[in-house]
């Protein structure tokens, strides 16, 4: 009965069957709240998205729900920035272990994604990666090279005139070069 019930979950606009052992247990536990933030470790087909998203409110509730999977990623993004101090090495320098953060993700988690290949970012995929300009940000970029098929600088125009921010986009993630990074 319970299959005959449930079928695959599509019936009811769900992506898989799935769907229904988190709206069981949502409706046991209220695991999911207005306002929620939520992770979702594992998340293809998306049937557990979904009901997370059902359960969250408006979005003026300011919940959210962000999906990872072991498929890997074609595009990696990073805007993180730490307060800055006005002092500026410092603050290029807290700016570039940010990026070199994001890089180890993309690049060299071991999260195996694609066979031959470490990190969370696929084969041609791209990363961008905020910077402060200041002492070593052209070497981080050289060092970032060899890794991609291109290497691009990018200033936004929305960027504010005094600002030192500056985004490194590594386009086309060259699979399996080895590791060799150092700030």
């Amino acid at each position: 009965m319970r299959g005959r019930i449930m079928g695959t979950g599509r019936a009811a606009g769900y992506v898989a069957r799935s769907a229904y052992k988190l709206l069981e247990m949502q409706e046991r536990y209220k695991l999911v709240r207005r306002g929620s933030r939520v992770l979702d470790l594992g998340c293809v087909p998306g049937a557990w998205l979904q009901v997370a998203c059902q359960n969250l409110g408006p979005r003026s509730a300011g919940g959210m729900v962000l999906g990872i999977d072991i498929q890997g990623f074609d595009a990696v993004l990073s805007d993180m920035c730490h307060s800055t101090h006005g002092n500026k090495s410092m603050d290029s320098f807290k700016s570039l272990e940010l990026a070199e953060t994001a890089l180890r993700i993309a690049l060299e988690a071991d999260a195996q994604v694609v066979p031959g290949s470490k990190g969370v970012l696929c084969p041609g995929g791209a990363l961008v990666m905020k910077l402060l300009q200041g002492p070593g940000t052209v070497e981080f970029g050289q060092q970032a090279r060899p890794y991609f098929d291109r290497l691009v600088w990018h200033r936004p125009k929305a960027t504010r005139r005094e600002s030192k921010e500056v985004y490194l986009l590594g386009l086309g993630r060259k699979p399996g070069v080895e590791w060799q990074f150092e700030v």
